[in-house]
């Protein structure tokens, strides 16, 4: 809180005179200010019309005192901070509250105007710096007051938005009466799907996601990554904002018990797709990556029923296009699409898949060979 600085007043007995009859005026000063700025329209009911009254009293006596060049009393001196933090609480835009406290010198201003004689309209135009000052000082320690509470509120709006989503995530399990209060703190209780997306690493400030205006989004930070979650749209929601990122969604989550359980499975798919090129993974393209992955943490190497190794002493040129092509082919089962798709012959990729049979001793017409190749080539660096 900064004092005002009333040390460039000019407080001659012209001016002080101009002041005393600006203090006769103080009701209709406050008539002025009520039929230039209604409040209790413009603030739509958030403030009390007893609360404004006193308020409107209390700033019109704040001038006074100050351009009488007088000490303010401790309660005046608090009123523009008092002011800003009140309406911050009480959700009043700053540019409307703004305007009324610009509105409250404009009806000072306009007055001393009115009543400045001959005698004391020197006096006003001396003091005229001195008064603009003052009125500066009062918008900028309302604005801070304003803005420092508004940050404090979010700042602790999100801390409990945080702990109350932080409860979907939580080891116990929760029961439809949690489900229901976490659904109505969060103003979700009329959603019945979602989204779940997880990307590795801390969240950013300037997510994207977070800010998007299209969809009411919420993350979690877990201890590898960070889960978003929002309502299930039918235009692809996140889906298609995360186009070409590495991060992984499941769509639709059926209710918010289930979303923890979502984000944990993402987690699963984003890690099982990391020796990929970066790309965003659904459970129905990254589901042989998690089976593989699941299925070397289980067994040791020597004993897995699929060995790839002779594959690596390829050139590496040769490696990709033969990994590619078993891919096409395991995508459709069928030579001629695969030739098709990569526009070759159809006795190349006959020969292909036959130079793979013997590098690998399995063959890709019989199911479980098939099956096990799918997996396998999901850790084959290509």
């Amino acid at each position: 809180m900064v004092a005002p600085d009333t040390s460039g007043l000019k407080k001659d007995k012209e001016w002080l005179a101009l002041i005393a009859q600006l203090r006769k005026r103080k009701p209709l000063l406050i008539a002025d200010f009520v039929a230039r700025f209604p409040t209790s329209e413009l603030y739509e009911g958030r403030v009390s019309d007893p609360e404004i009254d006193a308020l409107v009293a209390s700033t019109m006596e704040m001038y006074l005192v100050l351009l009488s060049g007088e000490p303010l009393s401790p309660a005046l001196q608090r009123l523009p901070e008092d002011l800003g933090r009140r309406r911050a609480q009480q959700g009043v835009p700053a540019s409307l509250l703004l305007e009324g406290v610009r509105t409250n010198s404009r009806v000072i201003w306009n007055a001393l105007r009115e009543l400045a004689s001959d005698d004391s309209a020197a006096a006003l135009v001396r003091n005229t710096d001195a008064v603009l000052s003052l009125v500066e000082w009062h918008v900028r320690e309302v604005q801070s007051a304003y803005l420092r509470e508004e940050e404090a509120l979010n700042r602790h709006s999100e801390r409990r938005r945080q702990r109350v989503i932080a409860r979907l995530f939580d080891a116990r399990p929760l029961d439809r009466d949690d489900v229901a209060a976490i659904a109505v703190d969060l103003g979700l209780e009329r959603v019945d799907a979602f989204e779940v997306a997880v990307q590795l690493g801390t969240h950013h400030g300037d997510c994207a996601l977070c800010r998007s205006k299209t969809a009411k989004t919420f993350h979690h930070e877990m201890a590898e990554g960070t889960c978003h979650i929002r309502p299930a749209s039918a235009d692809g929601g996140i889906i298609t904002e995360l186009s070409g990122c590495h991060a992984a969604v499941i769509s639709p989550v059926a209710g918010l018990a289930h979303v923890g359980q979502a984000a944990q499975a993402c987690l699963s798919l984003v890690h099982a797709w990391a020796a990929r090129a970066p790309e965003l993974v659904t459970p129905a393209t990254a589901w042989p990556a998690v089976a593989w992955r699941s299925l070397n943490a289980a067994v040791p190497a020597d004993y897995l029923p699929i060995n790839l190794g002779g594959l690596t002493g390829m050139p590496v040129y040769e490696r990709r296009r033969l990994v590619e092509t078993v891919r096409r082919y395991l995508d459709t089962g069928s030579i001629k699409a695969t030739a098709d798709a990569l526009y070759c012959h159809r006795n190349t990729i006959v020969k292909r898949l036959a130079r793979f049979q013997e590098l690998a001793g399995v063959d890709l017409r019989i199911p479980r060979d098939a099956a096990l190749v799918l997996l396998a080539l999901t850790g084959v660096d290509t």
